[in-house]
């Protein structure tokens, strides 16, 4: 069934680009106040989205230009650390250079009227950048005109707002709004609920959950808790109110500072670039768990096991359906029976025989899904060069235990970071802890804020802690030659540890990102990617497997490497498709639906 889906999958590739040679770039709409708008705040998100590939209609509630406020970009950056450090982040987060001539603010020129716009069909995402203008259209049925604005204006674009915000989160569709901003996805409200919440009009779509903005206008009132001292929080919305399942879909920034509203910007592409559809995420999922040699080195707890591993994954209480079966003889590693999986799960802590790894590297190759935990990537006696070159990272020989520069178990916290927010993997439905006494001592050269590198007293991490004892991998190591970054066969980093020592045999400068990095991976330059994670966390079932974050972190990875495989040059993404006039995509449709109707009869035809 997997060849026939590839196969689906090529034609519908072929037929696109038949239409189209260059598809139109994905769009995001862009909602600013008419007045007062925080310039910093439209720019960064304005030019870091661009010059990731998606166009950007900015929309008020006038026409022509909406008028911005705020000092030099460059005098933000340097209130909260420095011009270069703000320069430097935007230019990893999103691959370009930030331009001098960007840092004055500007009249803001307008594509139209939010209250023009009928629908959010032809958009991915919906943004909105701060600035006190932004608390007039609050969606909390006071209205009044200021400073260009009229009253009708302000009423009719703060409905607006609320319509367009609840089509998004119905369709599974990304939301971000900073500073000011972040005050309005608190009042917009659930549909169908009228007559509740604190002032009648609906329950807030974030009721029960947890934001953050640079005030905590109407959080209280509405049932949303503030989380002033984190710099982006990703929640919301209330699942249950929702068709598709919605879930951790609206990113708020607290503050105006523009490495901060980078971050913002980084994480709303994160979402739109590893988030499953609601659809993908029902799909059924066959994975094969392979383990064994899982040695009892502590005398309490026990080791988990690769069988223990099954049970967490069969137990479909939430929106995933996996049919996972555990193995640990080699004799099930061959191409034959991996081609009947679309993930495999390497839990083996010993080596395995040569033609074991090259039926998995194969595996790979033609798109199947790997995930490691743990000891996938220990490896005894350099016996297992063809795993650590798929995973890109080892454990390597010779690694002492309760050594800074090797393993600590005994008293040891594992407090995983997140230090690429929005990645599928690493937030999709993850309760992080947050402890504003708890400073995290770590600097990231992802280009994400800390309390370490702005000193500013905020956050800028989430995390959980698998308590002790749990084992850690200290002086995992990234394989050398490999880089960072999101394209393919680059390691990009999700998870850490705050453990750093100097003299580390990590390579990354004591940044201990080995706690956890996603991988698209072709091996063989056929552009048939595969998908692989790799997860530091994993000695333990009581406590490690125990812990249901980590537990949901396990299954988020399983689902995404399940994704591929996909055509890189050409892959048309579903919002390009929907950007394609009705005629097109509706004979595309048609075509497929052939298509894939006689794929299946020949299927069935076989196994008949």
């Amino acid at each position: 069934m997997k060849r026939l889906l590839c196969g689906l999958v090529f034609a519908l590739v072929w037929l696109v680009g038949s239409v189209s040679a260059e598809p139109a770039n994905p769009k995001i709409l862009m909602f600013v106040a008419y007045d007062q708008v925080w310039w910093g705040e439209y720019k960064v998100l304005y030019e870091g989205l661009r010059a990731a590939g998606y166009d950007v209609d900015v929309v008020s509630s006038g026409t022509g230009v909406a008028h911005s406020y705020g000092n030099n970009v460059a005098i933000d950056a340097n209130a909260i650390s420095s011009y270069a450090a703000f320069t430097d982040n935007f230019s990893r987060n999103f691959g370009t250079p930030w331009l001098e001539a960007w840092n004055t603010p500007q009249d803001i020129p307008l594509d139209g009227r939010i209250q023009d716009v009928s629908d959010l069909s032809q958009y991915v995402a919906l943004v909105a950048p701060g600035g006190t203008g932004m608390a007039n259209y609050l969606y909390d049925g006071v209205y009044s005109a200021f400073d260009r604005a009229t009253e009708n204006e302000v009423r009719d674009s703060a409905e607006k707002l609320n319509q367009l915000t609840n089509e998004a989160l119905q369709a599974g569709k990304p939301i971000a709004a900073a500073c000011h901003a972040g005050n309005f996805p608190v009042f917009v409200r659930v549909p169908g609920t009228m007559g509740q919440g604190a002032d009648g009009l609906g329950r807030s779509v974030l009721e029960g959950h947890t934001g953050t903005a640079l005030t905590d206008e109407g959080f209280a009132t509405h049932g949303v808790s503030y989380r002033g001292s984190e710099k982006v929080i990703v929640d919301g919305p209330d699942a249950t109110a929702y068709p598709t399942d919605a879930r951790d879909l609206i990113a708020m920034s607290a503050d105006w500072y523009p490495q901060t509203t980078s971050y913002l910007a980084r994480t709303l592409l994160n979402m739109l670039e590893s988030y499953p559809s609601p659809l993908e995420r029902a799909a059924t999922v066959n994975v094969l768990i392979f383990g064994g040699g899982e040695p009892n080195h502590y005398s309490d707890p026990g080791p988990a096991y690769y069988s223990d591993l099954a049970p967490l994954l069969n137990d479909n209480t939430d929106e995933f359906n996996y049919v996972a079966n555990a193995t640990n003889q080699t004799n099930d590693l061959t191409l034959a029976n991996l081609n009947n999986y679309d993930v495999l799960l390497y839990f083996r802590h010993t080596d395995i025989p040569t033609a074991a790894e090259d039926a998995i590297a194969t595996f790979v190759d033609n798109g199947g899904g790997l995930v490691g935990i743990h000891h996938a990537i220990w490896n005894p006696g350099s016996s297992n060069p063809t795993i650590i070159d798929l995973f890109g990272g080892e454990l390597p020989q010779g690694i002492g235990l309760n050594d800074e520069h090797g393993l600590q178990y005994y008293g040891e916290e594992n407090r995983l970071i997140n230090v690429n927010y929005g990645e599928f993997v690493s937030t999709f439905g993850v309760n992080w802890e947050d402890d504003a006494t708890d400073s995290l001592d770590y600097t990231s050269p992802l280009g994400i804020p800390s309390l370490n590198d702005d000193n500013d007293g905020a956050r800028g991490y989430f995390h959980f802690t698998i308590p002790a004892n749990d084992e850690l991998y200290l002086g995992a190591r990234f394989n050398a030659g490999v880089t960072f970054g999101r394209a393919v066969n680059e390691i990009n980093r999700i998870f850490s540890n705050d453990r750093t020592s100097a003299g580390s045999p990590n390579p990354n400068d004591g940044h201990y990102d080995t706690a956890g990095w996603t991988r698209v991976y072709d091996g063989n330059g056929d552009d048939v990617i595969g998908r692989i994670v790799y997860l530091q966390p994993g000695e333990t079932m009581v406590r490690t497997f125990a812990h249901p974050s980590y537990v949901q972190v396990v299954k988020n990875s399983v689902l995404w490497a399940s994704l591929a495989p996909e055509n890189t040059p050409t892959a048309v993404t579903l919002q390009q498709l929907h950007a394609l006039p009705a005629s097109q995509s509706l004979t595309i449709l048609l075509i497929c639906v052939t298509i894939f109707a006689s794929l299946w009869g020949r299927a069935m035809a076989k196994t008949s």
